[in-house]
């Protein structure tokens, strides 16, 4: 449900697609109908900002995308009056609250910086826009000032092709799941890193063992019990399974975070395996098993960062 690319990343592998405006048509309609990660908004002026504004906000609030401004819903280039200073000024909200605990000003969603394509040279001339959205940790907020002395906040977020409004309790359960998916992206992420670095920073001498610092301060925080679900607990650590009627239990389920026992016990092999020997024939033999236990490391890791990867996107939530 990711993104595979963006208007700007698509122009650097077609650097022969012609004219910016001809290369940028070729692009939105490789996209066909809007999406998850795409918006077109039509004429944009600065008396109509609102919808363009709501559309940047509601890409924040999911995983990011594009919103084509001065692009009609059949993907035609018509344009707008609207210029990249006034553009930018009204992204911007300076009029609406400010707060360390959700993001109003627009300007901190967007990839600098907007890309301007001119449409028309005409004394009152037109121009699109492509501005790319990153998506944030924190919830994106609009200021709906469309009507005055009743200016307030409001969450929109991307469903589907539909931009939507979120209540109260539509607005909680969002922010939780958002906050989930953020929490186990990170820890994806965080596994990825330690576990490519096992075999070059291994430090049998020094006795290093990899760790998994954000896992711990999510442990700490809370973070683990209060934002994960208990199948999100089970697949990350595990679960020993009921044993049957002769007793004992039939395995340990899940267990994705396995990097410092894997190294550990690999760790214990390699020592066990080079200490003491009785000849140089008995030490070379215990390099080679201990380097044989550590390729087999390497390889319980490559696949449990797949399982990971694979068990995240069963769950929608993108990694890149």
């Amino acid at each position: 449900m990711a993104a595979t690319e963006t208007f700007r990343t698509w122009r650097a592998t077609h650097p022969d697609s012609g004219p910016l405006l001809e290369t940028f048509k070729t692009y939105i309609s490789s996209l066909g109908a809007e999406s998850w990660e795409s918006e077109a908004k039509a004429a944009i002026s600065d008396k109509g900002n609102f919808g363009p504004r709501k559309a940047v906000a509601a890409l924040a609030n999911r995983w990011g995308g594009e919103v084509f401004l001065g692009v009609d819903k059949n993907l035609n280039v018509p344009g707008s009056s609207l210029s990249l200073q006034a553009l930018e000024s009204f992204l911007h909200q300076a009029s609406a609250p400010k707060s360390e605990v959700f993001i109003s000003d627009l300007m901190e969603c967007v990839r600098a910086p907007v890309t301007p394509i001119i449409v028309s040279e005409t004394p009152e001339g037109r121009t699109a826009f492509v501005v790319e959205v990153v998506d944030q940790a924190l919830p994106v907020y609009v200021w709906n000032d469309e009507h005055k002395g009743e200016e307030k906040l409001e969450l929109w977020v991307r469903q589907g092709s539909e931009t939507r409004l979120l209540g109260g309790v539509d607005g909680i359960s969002w922010f939780r799941d958002r906050r989930r998916a953020s929490i186990l992206r990170a820890l994806y992420l965080e596994f990825d890193l330690m576990s490519r670095q096992v075999w070059p920073d291994i430090g049998w001498s020094t006795g290093i063992t990899p760790v998994l610092p954000y896992f711990q301060r999510c442990m700490e925080d809370a973070s683990l019990y209060t934002m994960l679900r208990p199948d999100d607990r089970k697949a990350l650590l595990g679960e020993a399974g009921e044993g049957g009627r002769g007793g004992g239990s039939p395995g340990f389920l899940g267990r994705l975070l396995r990097v410092r026992s894997l190294v550990e016990v690999q760790r214990s092999v390699f020592k066990q395996e080079v200490r003491e020997p009785d000849n140089l024939a008995m030490l070379d033999y215990g390099l080679m098993t201990g380097a044989s236990s550590l390729s087999n490391l390497w390889n319980e890791l490559k696949q449990d960062r797949e399982n990971f990867k694979r068990w995240l996107q069963g769950q929608g939530i993108r990694i890149e």
